[in-house]
């Protein structure tokens, strides 16, 4: 087996080990009980529709494995990892399209941006209520508003969105779909 097949192999882990801590996560605050190894994440992660997100996560942790295992790495090479940065990268940024404003009480709004998981923060100076639409406010404001990632949150997306391009291109390049050498440039291995 390949050097490729170990790389995206330990990928697909990585990924699967993400959405099992953002389980215990979910399942322990639940439950008002929080494991102290992982502590820090608790705050950090954003909770909103994060069943769905983390099903998502795991959905393309498992698929990637297995497709793995089926085609015992027969077909994953140098290209299926620039696939899979590709995707990762555009992903990244197109998952910014997905965002949200939450506030409580008389704190400000925080904007909440990414897809599968929320990477981007954003600390407005709005206090509580926002007098215009949601878009409108954040593009407005996007220059002022204090700006910063979740670690956390960035790397399971990289690691989601990569897994998404190496899945993509092993279906494509099994099914005949993806003619390679034509739509990316050639990766001598």
């Amino acid at each position: 087996m390949s050097k490729w097949f170990w790389l995206n192999t330990s990928v697909f882990v990585f990924l699967l080990l993400s959405a099992i801590i953002s389980s215990v996560i979910f399942l322990t605050q639940s439950a008002g009980i929080q494991v102290t190894l992982i502590q820090s994440i608790y705050w950090s992660i954003d909770k909103s529709w994060l069943m769905v997100r983390i099903a998502t996560q795991l959905l393309a942790s498992l698929v990637g494995v297995a497709v793995l295992i089926f085609l015992r790495g027969q077909i994953v090479s140098a290209k299926g990892i620039q696939y899979g940065i590709y995707f990762s990268f555009i992903g990244l940024i197109l998952g910014l399209i997905v965002f949200y404003g939450y506030s409580c009480c008389d704190t400000p709004v925080l904007f909440l941006l990414g897809f599968p998981f929320s990477w981007l923060r954003g600390l407005s100076s709005a206090n509580n209520q926002l007098h215009v639409p949601i878009t409108s406010y954040l593009l407005q404001n996007i220059s002022i508003i204090k700006w910063y990632p979740d670690m956390f949150s960035l790397v399971s997306d990289l690691l989601f969105w990569y897994a998404i391009g190496v899945i993509y291109f092993l279906f494509a390049k099994r099914s005949g779909f993806l003619r390679l050498g034509r739509s990316l440039p050639a990766i001598h291995e």
